[in-house]
This record gives C-alpha cells, sequence and structure tokens, in this order.
C-alpha cells in the first residue's frame, strides 16, 4: 500500500483487544487484506498472519506483543494496533491503548464475558477511550451472536447498543442487518449483497433497533425527548448521536462478523469512519515545556509524538 499525506480528519487509530483467542490478530489480517494493504491473506495458524512476524509468535501461534498496521478505506487512512491476549503481556495491550485514539474490543460469539474483554473494558475507562465491540466467530460451532450481544449487556449495561443483527448462527451464519440504515446484507462467497430483511427476523431487528435509539439518545437531549415521545428519528440523525455517543463513551455500539469467513469486514471498516473519532476531535493537550512552562499541545503534534514514540 502506497502511504500519502492524510489531514487529521481522515485518520483513525484503533487498538484491537480482548481474550486470548477472540480473534483480533486474524481479524487484523482480513481487513488488511479486503483493503488491498497486502497482498495475499495470510493465516494464524498457517504461521504466516502479518501481525504475527516473530519467530516465536510464529512458532506458537498466537500473538506475544503489539503489532501496528496502516490501511486505506474510502479516502481515510486507518491504523490497526493489534494487541495479545493473554494476560502475561498486558503490559503490551496498555501501550496499544497508548498508542491509539479508539477501541475494538473483540468477543468470542460462542464464548462468555472472559478475563481478557474485562481487562480491555477497564483499560479503555480507565484511559477515557471510545470503544465499540464486535462479536466474532459467529459461524463458530455454538456461537449464538444474540446470547453475546445480552450479555455484553448484562455485564457492561444498557449503555451497550446493538449496531448490527446477525442473520443465522453457526453453520447458518451467512450475514447482518444494519440496524442504523435498515439494511441487511449477505456474504455470497465473495463479497456483501444487500438483501431484504429476512420476514422471520423483523421483531428482533424492531426489539434490538429500539436498544440502539435508546442508547443513542442519551447522547442528545433533542433526540431523547423525540425518542420518549415516540417520534421518528432519522438516520442522519441517529448516525450523529452516535458519533457523539461514541466520543464522550456515553455508548458503545456491537457488530457482529466472522474474521475467519471474512463476513461484516466491510461494515466494520465503515464503522470506523462513521462512528470512531479522529485526534482532530481530541482537542490541544496541555504540558510542560522545558523550562517548566504550560503550553498546549496541538492534535496533529500529539499524533506525531505517538508514532516517534511507538518506532523507539
Amino acid at each position: 500500500m502506497t502511504t500519502k499525506a492524510v489531514d487529521l480528519p481522515h485518520l483513525r487509530s484503533v487498538v484491537l483487544a480482548g481474550h486470548a483467542g477472540a480473534g483480533k490478530t486474524t481479524l487484523a489480517e482480513q481487513l488488511l487484506f479486503k483493503s488491498g494493504a497486502i497482498p495475499r491473506l495470510g493465516r494464524v495458524d498457517d504461521g504466516n498472519a502479518s501481525l504475527d512476524f516473530e519467530a516465536e509468535e510464529q512458532k506458537r501461534k498466537e500473538s506475544l506483543g503489539v503489532a501496528v498496521a496502516s490501511l486505506e478505506h474510502g479516502g481515510y487512512a486507518i491504523t490497526i494496533i493489534d494487541t495479545p491476549g493473554y494476560p502475561d503481556f498486558v503490559a503490551e495491550v496498555v501501550s496499544g491503548f497508548a498508542a491509539a485514539d479508539s477501541a475494538l474490543i473483540v468477543m468470542d460469539a460462542s464464548s462468555g464475558i472472559e478475563a481478557g474483554l474485562e481487562t480491555a473494558v477497564g483499560l479503555a475507562r480507565s484511559v477515557g477511550h471510545p470503544a465499540c465491540f464486535v462479536i466474532d466467530k459467529c459461524d463458530r460451532e455454538n456461537a449464538d451472536p444474540s446470547s453475546a450481544l445480552d450479555a455484553l449487556r448484562a455485564a457492561f449495561g444498557t449503555k451497550i447498543a446493538p449496531l448490527q443483527l446477525a442473520i443465522g448462527a453457526a453453520d447458518a451464519f451467512s450475514g447482518y442487518v444494519d440496524l442504523v440504515h435498515r439494511k441487511a446484507w449477505r456474504f455470497d462467497g465473495r463479497t456483501e449483497v444487500e438483501i431484504p430483511i429476512p420476514n422471520e427476523l423483523a421483531g428482533e431487528v424492531a426489539r434490538r433497533r429500539d436498544q440502539l435509539l435508546e442508547a443513542a439518545a442519551e447522547a442528545d437531549d433533542d433526540v431523547l425527548t423525540k425518542y420518549l415521545e415516540g417520534e421518528e428519528i432519522s438516520d442522519a440523525e441517529l448516525e450523529a448521536c452516535l458519533r457523539k455517543g461514541v466520543k464522550e463513551s456515553v455508548l458503545a455500539p456491537v457488530l457482529v462478523g466472522s474474521a475467519h469467513a471474512g463476513i461484516g469486514l466491510r461494515g466494520l471498516l465503515d464503522a470506523f469512519i462513521r462512528y470512531l473519532p479522529s485526534p482532530a476531535a481530541e482537542g490541544p493537550a496541555s504540558a510542560l515545556d522545558r523550562t517548566g512552562k504550560a503550553v498546549e499541545v496541538a492534535p496533529d503534534t500529539l499524533v506525531a509524538a505517538r508514532v516517534v514514540e511507538h518506532q523507539a
């Protein structure tokens, strides 16, 4: 991929965190391949995933440290910071959070709330990072994306906002419903194609969209009034609410997919752009110069400093 200059509003940096084995590195590999950043798709189990480049990682078939890669999507430059899931390497996860503006917390659809996921949520809260979740491995045996979403809401409250609804589960998982725009997408083996929302999901779509609206309304008083009075909330209003709510950590959207099968990648990349904040949204930071005088540091300087620190 050719790197080109991009202004701050068109930058995103996302740390991937979660329990060991949730699929973080496979997801990163698929996103890089989908966007054209790498020419071939590697696999963790084959020892040739792009971000597991250390010999020991390839031997053990697991991430042991932080790995960074960049991709382009829709005119935006997105930096992905992959982190290990095992608690022995939590220092690496902490450094990954320090280098990113946002967090994507990866959950296995066939598991409950695991320790690595709780650690990731705790880190996101401690550093004040906007975060979203992706329920991965929805095509895995015993996967239950709906129960996984309910587990997230039970553990972390109604601020967990379903952005997508899985179509099927385990062997029957084939796509998702976009609850914001009320569109359905099915993976045909090569790409995601739009389909009518399946009739059998109509009730579940209505229930999950109401959960989304309830969470989003907390970010905007006008939208909250509309929600309480039963008025229609437009897609544009809902998108704006989600952006504001994510930036202020009022809510955390939840997406679904299968990194192994390549399902949900486009929707995830679009969500990075639509809902996660850019460095320009941070505003200046306070610091001390060499003389001890208080100064303000601009966002572009902070981004440059993070890159230099990581490279060091």
